[in-house]
């Protein structure tokens, strides 16, 4: 896969950090590796008690999560998070359905299904960080 390395010059890649939440190793493995090649500093989880251990500790700019982890599911782990920073950008990936996604507005900033098209994403990202806000349900 070829990864378009273009992205706003306005971001200051290096100094942003983004924490990816998902407990399947390929998706973190595979979004942390695309993210790191376009600069950014890249912090995973397994699951969300390790999420939240990890915000305690560090300050991210930016959370992908998935929405089905063992332990607690993706909003509760964003609910806890929002504790810790209620302002923080989060994008939820995930490949559950639901029927109305417009009811994660609360919740998420962005929603998309997987799998992901990663230059939809590297928009959104890019968006978030500029303090802008993309379309909630960004679909695939």
């Amino acid at each position: 896969m070829q990864v378009n390395t273009k992205f706003d010059d306005s971001i200051n890649r290096l100094s942003k950090k983004i924490l990816i939440i998902d407990d399947d190793v390929q998706i973190r493995n595979i979004l942390e590796k695309l993210l790191s090649i376009i600069g950014f500093e890249i912090f995973t989880a397994c699951d969300g008690y390790h999420a939240i251990e990890k915000l305690n500790k560090i300050n991210v700019d930016l959370i992908i999560t998935d929405y089905n982890m063992p332990g607690i599911t993706g909003i509760d782990t964003i609910k806890s998070i929002k504790q810790i920073n209620p302002n923080i950008p989060i994008i939820m990936i995930s490949g559950h359905t639901f029927d109305n996604p417009n009811k994660l507005n609360d919740y998420v900033d962005v929603f998309f299904n997987k799998p992901v098209n990663f230059e939809k994403l590297k928009g959104c990202i890019e968006k978030l960080l500029n303090n802008n806000t993309p379309q909630i349900n960004a679909k695939k």
